[in-house]
């Protein structure tokens, strides 16, 4: 037995305790006043934005979101990045960068001491 949470057309979203193979199809509340009303079973993912089941653009939407955010955290943080790329060739990014930056400070120092 579980608690699943459902959405109303009519009522809203409301919460029923009942086993995993049930499934509620009509709203128990519109049901009480001799009203059909289907109802959609949500997902909830750790307490945060609710995903209609088998509705694609809320999928897409979540997903969407999901790697924008996880792009903003590789692009500012260093530990992120080498977990994604894999820590040999983060190495690797930032020996070659480092090779880059000593060779444009030798050619700026030369250039001084002309």
């Amino acid at each position: 037995m579980a608690i699943y949470l459902y959405e109303c057309a009519v009522h809203g979203q409301f919460e029923e305790w009942h086993s995993m193979s049930d499934k509620l199809e009509l709203c128990p509340e519109c049901l009480k006043v001799g009203v059909e009303t289907p109802v959609k079973r949500l997902i909830n993912f750790g307490g945060q934005n609710l995903i209609k089941m088998n509705d694609p653009e809320s999928i897409k939407a979540r997903h969407n979101k999901e790697v924008a955010d996880f792009k903003k955290e590789v692009a500012t943080n260093e530990y992120a990045l080498a977990n994604l790329i894999g820590e040999t060739k983060y190495n690797q990014q930032v020996h070659e960068k480092n090779r880059s930056l000593d060779a444009l400070g030798s050619k700026f120092s030369k250039g001084l001491k002309r």
